[in-house]
């Protein structure tokens, strides 16, 4: 097919051909694919032209996404497919997205489990989402070794396991009742038995 003329309209370019078709195509594309009036298309260069406009809307739409709020691969590479973006695509430009620091499981499994802790939630209950999100279990099981001696993931519980007492005040709950209740109030946060059985001890002793 050849090339009629070429209309810009805002940040897209309107490609007429001789038969009457149409094709619009971002800007950037347009320049790209150097396309110009009178040029000669054959069905080759047309498969050409469509995969680079759809691998560019395909990247605009995952720095959409990322800029919104930091995403692990698996949850881009998902929210990619609900679009109907090709798979092969998809797994290029998470590759590149990762290659150009745009991307890191790392740096978005720190982020997450600080969040976390600030929530109050328990370790066992932010690796769950972790593995989840599709963060690897070498990087979680990296990343939480420093927890191993960390004071103030006993501090965040000891504080909830406290409010939830308070709660109790109006109720004729015994103290086994009381242990069972806030056994299951910290464990539903994620925190690991030995932390759970240290804390409700400790306030319960001191009540």
């Amino acid at each position: 097919m050849k090339i009629l003329y070429l209309v810009k309209k805002n940040n897209y370019v309107i490609v007429t051909f001789d038969n009457d078709e149409k094709l619009r195509l971002h800007y950037e594309v347009a320049v790209k694919c150097s396309l110009r009036k009178n040029d000669e298309l054959s069905d080759e260069k047309l498969k050409s032209i469509q995969k680079t406009e759809d691998l560019f809307n395909l990247k605009n739409s995952a720095f959409r996404l990322i800029s919104r709020r930091p995403h692990s691969s698996y949850e881009l590479k998902t929210k990619l497919l609900k679009k109907k973006f090709n798979k092969e695509d998809i797994s290029e430009i998470i590759h590149d997205f990762n290659s150009k620091g745009y991307l890191s499981d790392k740096d978005f499994a720190e982020r997450f489990i600080d969040e976390g802790i600030k929530k109050k939630k328990g370790l066992m209950k932010i690796k769950s989402e972790l593995f989840s999100k599709g963060i690897s279990r070498a990087i979680i099981e990296q990343l939480f070794n420093k927890f191993d001696d960390d004071k103030s993931i006993t501090e965040n519980a000891k504080l909830l396991a406290q409010k939830k007492l308070e709660t109790f005040n109006y109720k004729k709950y015994d103290a086994n009742q009381k242990k069972q209740k806030l056994y299951s109030y910290l464990n539903n946060k994620g925190y690991s038995s030995d932390i759970i059985k240290q804390v409700v001890d400790e306030i319960l002793e001191e009540e």
